[in-house]
């Protein structure tokens, strides 16, 4: 192997600055430039570091087959084999990309090994916690939720008097999580008051608007409609504007606005607050979508506006429709045989 240059550490420290930016376009390239100098030199520890930062960018994109890929390249690689700790490192971005892929009997299986993975139990406690998080979310998704709690109270029996406060928080905030899905509201306020204390918005500004949005929108759908929850969509709508999320991001924390103030009876500011969500949502998933309209399509029938409310809750069946979610779909169309007057 030969020695690595000045010019090869410059390479691999602006990709870990790009990437610590969120700029992962330049992350992509000089994680690509520093690989290809590793593999020259034939430092096959510098390639595998940067071929995996490759992934992790992949993945903050959403471009996940694309991740996919690179994490599988990085499994077969020797290094990997060799190393209890890289090991369960690709198996958890693996397992992280199936439960996002829908994939989620393999994400449970992919998890469950990075847990075993030889001495992993000596490995770096963020490690463990990342693939105990990944089970979690698996299992959570599977509807699995007994078992998923079983892994939280692991969990957070691992993090007592654990010193790094961000992987603290982010553990905390899915065992919340949890929490709300199994309709223990009181659990998930509990938790997510822990992870609200360990998350640092100066640490990662991005993170901190991402948990508040999150956790707004668990409160309102477990019916906590208090000055709490608020506080929360204010946060979250404070570090957004601060961090310049993208145009999504906004228009959730504002339909998050929206939803509070319909449950909260304040029928007139919702609906203005959800007119232009649906104004400027064009390009909203369209389940987030469904839900705007339905909810807007609700407010308008309270306040007397029938027809224009009967009109949004057909256009929230249909983009329920789109987003394969029939549930929800079939709950809009019983909201119109309600809405609309008998003839």
């Amino acid at each position: 192997m030969r020695q690595q240059s000045g010019a090869n550490i410059l390479v691999e420290l602006r990709a870990r600055e790009a990437f610590m930016r969120r700029r992962y376009d330049q992350a992509l390239a000089f994680a690509r430039e520093a690989a290809d100098l590793a593999a020259a030199r034939e430092d096959n520890a510098a390639w595998w570091q940067m071929t995996f930062l490759r992934a992790e960018s992949f993945r903050e994109q959403g471009r996940y087959q694309e991740c996919r890929v690179v994490a599988e390249e990085l499994r077969e690689h020797p290094l990997t084999s060799a190393s209890p700790e890289l090991t369960a490192r690709v198996l958890t971005m693996l397992s992280v990309v199936s439960q996002i892929s829908g994939e989620l009997p393999q994400a449970i299986d992919l998890a469950g090994e990075a847990l075993r993975s030889n001495g992993l139990g000596e490995q770096p406690f963020g490690l463990q916690v990342e693939a105990r998080l990944a089970l979690v979310a698996a299992l959570a998704e599977n509807d699995q939720l007994d078992e998923a709690w079983t892994e939280c109270l692991a969990l957070t029996g691992m993090l007592d008097g654990e010193a790094d406060s961000q992987i603290a928080g982010k553990a905390y905030w899915v065992v919340g999580n949890v929490a709300f899905m199994r309709r223990h509201a009181a659990e998930g306020v509990k938790y997510h008051r822990l992870a609200a204390e360990h998350l640092s918005p100066t640490n990662d500004l991005a993170l901190w608007a991402w948990f508040n949005r999150a956790s707004a929108a668990m409160r309102l759908a477990a019916g906590l409609v208090d000055e709490e929850t608020y506080e929360c969509i204010q946060r979250a709508e404070l570090a957004t504007s601060i961090v310049g999320g993208n145009g999504e991001d906004r228009l959730i924390v504002e339909f998050t606005k929206g939803h509070w103030h319909f449950l909260n009876g304040d029928l007139q500011t919702a609906t203005d607050i959800l007119s232009g969500v649906c104004e400027q949502g064009t390009n909203l998933p369209s389940n987030l979508t469904g839900e705007t309209t339905l909810l807007l399509g609700r407010a308008l029938g309270e306040l007397g506006d029938v027809d224009r409310g009967v009109e949004y809750l057909r256009q929230s069946e249909e983009y329920f429709r789109q987003a394969g979610a029939l549930d929800r779909a079939a709950h809009a169309a019983a909201l119109i045989s309600e809405v609309q007057p008998s003839h």
